[in-house]
């Protein structure tokens, strides 16, 4: 899932009367199981799918223009998914352990670039038990616990995928008093990382946005009667107008959502 929002910059448009509204489309518009256009500024065109007015009176700022969700089989769901985290908890009366392993998946799926690294970045980790309230927790690397929510959780900055770094474990330790870890359970162990820049153009979807616009075609045009004498006085430029679509400059990012070890 995701979303689409456009800025517009008049800087530039040099003519007396700028323009009100423009025409985009969504490229490889195919591959969306829904799109929900932003009323208050977005218009469908009719009978073109993937193509759209917008009126850019409305982009003032940058401004969310589509959510959509992208088609996916089931069966394709863990080609998706760059990095694997599997925790391994063991419940006692006075503790709660839990080792977090992740590691690159080996199976993931880029569209463009494969096999160049990609990197991870703002990567973190946050676990936890439920049912009672530690009292203290130990981890490896050390991390930052929150007692009232019985959460730990570890920022670990930037992993290359293709380095030895993407593999790594952490352990947390969380203490209980009175023996009443036998009321424990164990919080689901969630991952939250995103991908930016140009390595987000591989990981992310193959959507993009082009705009129609008016471009000026310069053409000669020979006199049919010249002979050859006259033939290079006889010619004149003719310009005209026509329309063709431009890819739009675009800033992608792609973020983790609910991303959990099992």
């Amino acid at each position: 899932m995701g979303e689409i929002a456009l800025a517009y910059n008049p800087i530039g448009v040099e003519t007396l009367s700028p323009p009100t509204a423009q025409v985009v489309r969504m490229d490889n518009f195919s591959v969306l199981e829904k799109v929900a256009p932003n009323p208050t500024f977005i218009n469908s065109v009719p009978e073109k799918a993937g193509e759209y007015t917008v009126s850019l009176a409305h982009l003032h700022r940058t401004t969310v223009a589509f959510r959509y969700q992208v088609h996916l089989e089931e069966a394709a769901w863990p080609e998706y998914l760059p990095i694997i985290v599997s925790p391994i908890w063991r419940m006692e009366p006075h503790q709660a352990s839990v080792i977090l392993n992740y590691k690159p998946n080996p199976n993931y799926h880029r569209r463009t670039a494969t096999g160049t690294p990609i990197t991870l970045r703002n990567i973190g980790f946050i676990t936890g038990v439920g049912g009672v309230i530690p009292t203290s927790c130990q981890s490896k690397p050390v991390g930052t616990f929150a007692r009232d929510s019985g959460r730990m959780a570890w920022k670990l900055g930037d992993i290359t995928l293709d380095e030895a770094s993407a593999t790594g474990r952490l352990v947390a330790r969380f203490m209980i008093d009175g023996g009443a870890g036998v009321a424990a359970t164990h919080a689901p162990s969630e991952m939250r990382w995103e991908i930016v820049g140009d390595e987000a153009v591989a990981a992310g979807s193959p959507l993009g946005l082009s705009s129609l616009e008016k471009v000026e075609e310069v053409k000669e045009e020979v006199d049919p009667f010249a002979d050859e004498e006259t033939l290079s006085r006889s010619a004149e430029c003719v310009r005209e107008k026509k329309e063709e679509w431009k890819k739009l400059s675009t800033v992608r990012r792609v973020a983790s959502g609910k991303y959990s070890g099992v």
